[in-house]
């Protein structure tokens, strides 16, 4: 049951991802960046102060704060039948998920980390640095080199069939064994 509720949540995002306007999503990025910080970083401190009221330690109130700070688009299905994705407000809202989303995932590889024993400063420069230019290839490399091959050959649903399969390829080769 938790691997069929995650290919769900997995497929929604993917949907959310395929009906978002890029242009107008570009044009709310700051308001997105802003409204995300404010919406992983203020449950994730009362998250972290309700597990130290608990009796954790450090790294799991961090945890429990990071849990309590990421959210989801489960009421994405409702707002795209109300027609309402190209909203203003909806966009900021799907901008926001995907930063807190990521920053949850940012704490949770650093609490794994610290909770292994192996974590050190050099690791977490690395993780993210690594963060740093998976995304700038994500944002500008995908984006630049899918441009010139449709400009190249046409945008027809066959080329568009194989960029994401390429597409889908490649992130399996990113993966982690």
């Amino acid at each position: 049951m938790k691997l069929l509720s995650d290919i769900g949540l997995v497929y929604l995002m993917f949907v959310a991802g395929l009906e978002v306007d890029l242009e107008q999503f570009h044009r709310t990025r700051n308001r997105s960046i802003g409204f995300g910080f404010f919406t992983f970083i203020v449950p994730m401190i009362v998250g972290t102060i309700v597990g130290r009221l608990f009796g954790f330690g450090w790294n799991a109130s961090i945890l429990i704060g990071s849990l309590f700070a990421s959210h989801t688009l489960l009421a994405y299905p409702i707002v795209s039948r109300m027609g309402l994705v190209n909203n203003e407000a909806v966009m900021v809202t799907i901008g926001a998920t995907i930063f807190t989303d990521i920053g949850a995932l940012l704490v949770l590889a650093v609490c794994v980390g610290i909770h292994a024993g192996d974590f050190t400063t050099f690791s977490l420069v690395r993780l993210l640095l690594s963060l740093a230019i998976y995304s700038a290839i994500i944002l500008f490399g995908f984006s630049w080199a899918g441009r010139e091959f449709f400009r190249r050959s046409g945008d027809e649903e066959g080329n568009q069939f194989f960029v994401l399969f390429c597409w889908s390829s490649l992130s399996q080769l990113w993966e982690p064994n």
